[in-house]
């Protein structure tokens, strides 16, 4: 952890292999980070993340922390380096993240899936750039769902399925764009349930499957 100029700091994740599951705020080996994430939250400072390209894959509630420490509180923004080696990003990974409000995947990132509420309920969050992620096949159930205030996103060419509930709720979301050549064939029930500012979408023709209730109350 790092300060920054402007008197927030950086928690910049380096190296290589697994961030493993419970990383921050289940192990014991993880409890000094903590520690000085909760100073920094007692002072009412916040934290931007950053997560090293050498980073291989991201392990379920890897920043998703127990109520009683809620470290993950302070954490304003998620980036990974350009080129980053991260196939998967697994179950509840940045969960509820409450004042995160922008997730950047950089550009040319090796990111291949994203686990159910991979970035569930993480209610400030607006800025996800999905079309830098030229490998993502699958983005799983309740991935991006409830409370967020993304008004645009652009689906990648190589996604073939959007799970149950992927974007459930997001009240906010206008726009859905799906990039030329996409491969996208299915979208799970209640995909964009509760979309009530969603108009108008462009179907790609590889589209196979709508499941039951995949736009209602939109």
């Amino acid at each position: 952890i790092t300060p920054a100029a402007d008197g927030t700091y950086v928690l910049y994740i380096g190296g290589s292999g697994e961030i493993p599951a419970g990383f921050l705020g289940y192990r014991e080996d993880t409890a000094d980070l903590n520690d000085a994430l909760a100073e920094i939250m007692a002072n009412n400072n916040t934290v931007s993340l950053v997560i090293g390209s050498g980073i291989t894959s991201i392990g379920s509630d890897a920043f998703n922390t127990p109520a009683e420490k809620d470290t993950n509180a302070i954490i304003t923004s998620v980036r990974f380096e350009d080129n980053s080696a991260c196939t998967t990003i697994g179950n509840s990974a940045f969960r509820a993240m409450a004042i995160c409000e922008s997730i950047d995947f950089g550009t040319g990132g090796a990111f291949e899936t994203f686990g159910p509420y991979a970035f569930y309920r993480n209610s400030a969050l607006k800025n996800v750039n999905l079309e830098n992620c030229r490998h993502l096949t699958n983005i799983g159930g309740y991935a991006f769902a409830e409370y967020n205030v993304i008004e645009n996103i652009t689906i990648p060419a190589n996604v073939v399925k959007l799970g149950n509930n992927a974007f459930y709720d997001c009240g906010s979301l206008k726009n859905v764009t799906f990039e030329p050549n996409a491969n996208l064939n299915y979208i799970g029930r209640r995909c964009f349930s509760g979309c009530a500012a969603l108009c108008a979408l462009s179907f790609p023709a590889t589209l196979d499957t709508i499941a039951p209730g995949a736009f209602a109350g939109c």
